[in-house]
């Protein structure tokens, strides 16, 4: 021990030359002996320092994977939001404009249903009175004629009924478009022997579209404007009341009775002979077709409607269906015709709870506001040649969404 304190008190003994590595060498062990107790603590302190700075990188590495995360998701989080807020967006437009739609027709459906309220009371009463005198078997006619005939215009107004159906009707050719559809039922039952008849022809847009299709027609109407009219341009109308001419027809002699927008001119009584006729006055297989303004759709009922002012009242389709088929017609069948020229309203679909709301309410709206605007009953006279038991069941009415597309053809 003495020896080895010496040695580190008096590190500068003399160099051993058997040792090698000379002065400088020396110099160099003896310093770093000296020095190793000074510098062991520093390096200790030192690698502490090390180890805690790459402890704490290694904290701030995940520090910042945590942060980065926590931007991702508040990324994500905002794209969520912004998708929220035009969803949003979307429905609100969506709601603003069923919201405009429904202020828009509001002052239709306010001035329509007092006025159809008021009807309903006077429409039973006549039907009462009108199904009371049939079952007494009382002789409507007398009190049918002149109604049948298409309309109940005074003869001197005849001019002014034709301006009139100019000015509201349409076009003549925007009127034989819509009627083009009847033309294959009738196609399929018209022959020469069996004339057809167009009852109130009007104009003759519909006897005009059969003339060039080489079907054997002619029409009836007590308008003698109309039916000056009508010779002008070769067609046969006769200058007669429509039932009257068919209560004078002889059985089975037709083989289609045509009356666009007539029976909304007659009366129940009126309505269930011309029916009655009809049907009298068809030979086995023959077609009834009426077509008539659609009071399902609440713009045609409260308004539209209302600008003939001849016009009885609207004809709801189910009591004129029930009509064709209580007085003996097999096959009837209903469609709505006529588009209107507005699309229906749309709203966008969405897993929001207020997008069923607004569909909803679109649906209620597109079913008062965008059906046909027109409906056409279509019945057949029974033939039993044609009797088969795979025969469809009469009485069913084709869905409101049919509007525009051809009318029923019965089997």
């Amino acid at each position: 021990a003495p020896s080895a304190h010496r040695e580190r008190l008096l590190p500068f003994t003399l160099p051993d030359p058997n040792l090698g590595g000379g002065p400088r060498a020396f110099l160099k062990r003896s310093v770093a002996r000296l020095t190793r107790w000074q510098t062991l603590p520093l390096l200790r302190q030192l690698n502490e320092v090390r180890v805690e700075h790459h402890e704490r990188l290694a904290a701030l590495e995940a520090r910042s994977q945590e942060l980065k995360q926590a931007f991702d998701r508040v990324d994500r989080e905002a794209e969520e939001l912004a998708d929220q807020h035009l969803r949003t967006s979307q429905l609100a437009a969506s709601l603003e404009a069923v919201k405009q739609t429904l202020d828009q027709r509001l002052d239709d459906l306010r001035g329509g249903l007092s006025w159809l309220n008021h009807l309903r009371a006077e429409d039973r009463a006549e039907l009462t009175s009108a199904l009371a005198r049939i079952r007494a078997g009382a002789e409507p006619g007398a009190a049918a004629s002149g109604e049948a005939a298409g309309t109940d215009c005074p003869a001197h107004l005849d001019a002014f009924y034709e301006a009139h159906q100019e000015r509201f009707r349409g076009s003549r050719e925007f009127v034989r478009r819509r009627l083009e559809i009847y033309l294959p039922q009738v196609q399929s039952v018209a022959g020469a022997d069996h004339p057809v008849v167009d009852l109130g022809p009007g104009r003759g847009e519909w006897l005009a579209l059969l003339r060039d299709r080489g079907i054997a027609a002619y029409g009836v109407d007590v308008n003698s404007s109309f039916v000056a009219g009508a010779a002008e341009i070769g067609l046969d109308v006769r200058h007669q009341d429509a039932v009257e001419h068919l209560r004078s027809l002889p059985d089975g002699s037709l083989a289609a009775v045509t009356a666009f927008h007539l029976v909304e001119h007659l009366s129940p009584a009126a309505l269930i002979e011309l029916v009655d006729n009809a049907l009298r006055a068809l030979r086995p297989g023959g077609l009834l077709i009426l077509e008539t303004p659609n009071p399902l759709n609440l713009k045609v009922g409260a308004a539209s409607f209302h600008l003939d002012p001849t016009h009885v009242r609207p004809i709801h389709p189910l009591f004129l269906e029930f009509v064709l088929e209580n007085r003996g017609f097999a096959e009837v069948r209903t469609a709505m015709v006529n588009a209107p020229g507005e699309p229906p309203l749309e709203v966008a679909v969405s897993p929001d709870a207020s997008s069923g709301t607004l569909s909803r309410v679109a649906e209620l709206l597109n079913e008062a506001f965008f059906v046909g605007m027109d409906y056409a009953v279509v019945g057949r006279r029974a033939d039993p040649s044609r009797e088969t038991a795979g025969s469809l069941e009469a009485g069913h009415t084709e869905p409101a969404a049919g509007a525009g597309r051809q009318p029923p053809e019965p089997k």
